[in-house]
């Protein structure tokens, strides 16, 4: 686990262009289903920037006001919503003007990683903690990262799991990983995280804002 100030420096990190994340599980449902949400949130807290989340729902959301429209990129009006600092719009969205997106693409096979990677920035895996739920997934996770790209593996521990292999493999792996436990802020969008998760909410959004170091490569093997 980071520390505070190492967490807010990574969150902070300075963009030359769009920065495009996205949040896919390896399993069929997810004990986090709003995790893309609140990486969203808290992007949107911490950087200057705008910070769009993108989902099919996005005309569920508040819509913005007359001032707050003021602030979005020209031509994008009429498809914003808004959840706090952050931005809601389709997925088609044009994301162009926009610091960073963040958008929730759910259930995926680990066949289909290798493609999802190399056509975003950052990738956040949600993955059961539990070997064979999630062994091929991570394998492939760690190819990506020797290869450049940025993923960081969530263990999804918000449902009762043996959590005995993650703990082993985590300080092994070559790609960064962490452990979301269980949390009611995670499933309802009405209850603030528990300080514990939300650290570890910030923890992970700030990894996302990260770029794979060869030097951590090195040490890893």
């Amino acid at each position: 686990m980071h520390d505070l100030e190492s967490v807010a420096e990574m969150l902070r990190r300075p963009l030359t262009t769009v920065r495009r994340v996205t949040v896919a599980t390896v399993a069929a449902s997810s004990g986090a289903p709003m995790l893309g949400r609140l990486i969203a949130r808290t992007l949107a807290r911490h950087r200057a920037g705008r910070i769009l989340y993108t989902t099919s729902d996005w005309q569920q959301y508040p819509a913005p006001t007359a001032e707050r429209l003021e602030a979005a990129p020209r031509g994008t009006e009429p498809w914003l919503r808004v959840e706090g600092s952050a931005w809601i719009a389709a997925p088609e969205l044009d994301d162009r003007y926009f610091d960073v997106t963040v958008a929730d693409v759910g259930a995926v096979t680990p066949a289909s990683l290798p493609v999802l990677a190399r056509s975003r920035d950052a990738v956040c895996l949600v993955t059961p903690p539990d070997r064979a739920a999630a062994e091929d997934a991570i394998a492939i996770a760690e190819q990506l990262t020797r290869e450049g790209r940025r993923v960081v593996i969530a263990f999804d521990h918000t449902r009762a799991a043996r959590m005995s292999w993650a703990r082993v493999v985590t300080p092994r792996l070559a790609t960064p990983a962490l452990t979301l436990d269980a949390d009611p802020g995670l499933v309802n969008p009405a209850v603030p995280l528990r300080s514990r998760a939300a650290l570890r909410v910030a923890e992970l959004a700030g990894l996302l804002m990260t770029d794979v170091m060869m030097s951590d490569l090195v040490e890893t093997r």
